[in-house]
């Protein structure tokens, strides 16, 4: 581990590392954690300690009772003020004893015989959290596409047969992507409708059998996650992603 006025930065090179094992049910366990805001108990002198800086660039340690006597002058004006403010001040974590209960993996007894929580070994617990969150997210979004199709029965079945909705090729694209398609004569009515991944409408093409292909440009959106659908005669035949970079 490695401390600098900017953060800290831990080891965590894969040479390191060994028996490396995927997080199973990262949100479950994520959505068990109970995060609180606590005060501590009465401060140690003989553990608890308080690093500053002088105006001189010198660094001092100190325990918590020894604030209230150190010299303003020495230091830069508020410092020796926030200090004494920070040290009654709520912090927010985790009870050991309840985490140990979901992840144990990351509680460790210390010393004095008391339970100390890893917090830095819960980074990658809540992003595999996140990540399993999003997609159940946008397998929701996909769902509100549902009501672009009003067509139900063997009518729909038979519309979706004689239609296709390819991929947009290339994808990813940075430039301009081109997304392919397939309408069956007789059709009154298509059009390829691009949205947002929050589901908004942002654009809508109508096409028809006499076409087979239009182009998206770079220029006709932000660079991000879209779903492009086909809907011909009211069915929505297919729903697709693609993918703009920067």
């Amino acid at each position: 581990m490695i401390h600098t006025t900017r953060g800290i930065e831990i080891g965590s090179d894969s040479t390191l590392k060994q028996d490396i094992e995927d997080i199973n049910d990262p949100l479950i366990k994520v959505l068990q954690l109970h995060g609180v805001l606590f005060n501590f108990k009465e401060p140690n002198d003989t553990i608890d300690t308080i690093t500053f800086q002088d105006k001189q660039g010198n660094w001092h340690t100190v325990i918590p009772s020894q604030l209230p006597n150190i010299d303003p002058s020495l230091v830069n004006d508020g410092i020796i003020e926030r200090l004494i403010e920070d040290r009654d001040r709520k912090h927010m974590g985790l009870i050991a004893q309840e985490v140990e209960l979901v992840v144990p993996e990351v509680v460790r007894m210390t010393p004095n015989g008391t339970l100390a929580v890893e917090y830095f070994g819960l980074i990658g617990l809540l992003i595999e959290a996140i990540k399993e969150q999003q997609i159940e997210i946008d397998s929701l979004k996909e769902q509100k596409f549902l009501k672009y199709s009003n067509s139900t029965g063997e009518n729909s079945s038979t519309i979706k047969e004689n239609n296709i909705l390819y991929q947009n090729v290339p994808n990813p694209f940075n430039q301009n992507t081109v997304i392919c398609f397939k309408i069956a004569t007789g059709t009154k009515m298509a059009s390829i409708l691009i949205f947002d991944m929050q589901g908004s409408l942002l654009k809508t093409y109508n096409v028809s059998n006499s076409v087979e292909k239009i182009t998206i440009f770079r220029n006709e959106f932000n660079p991000g996650m879209y779903l492009y659908s086909l809907i011909v005669d009211g069915v929505e035949i297919d729903t697709k992603r693609m993918i703009l970079t920067d």
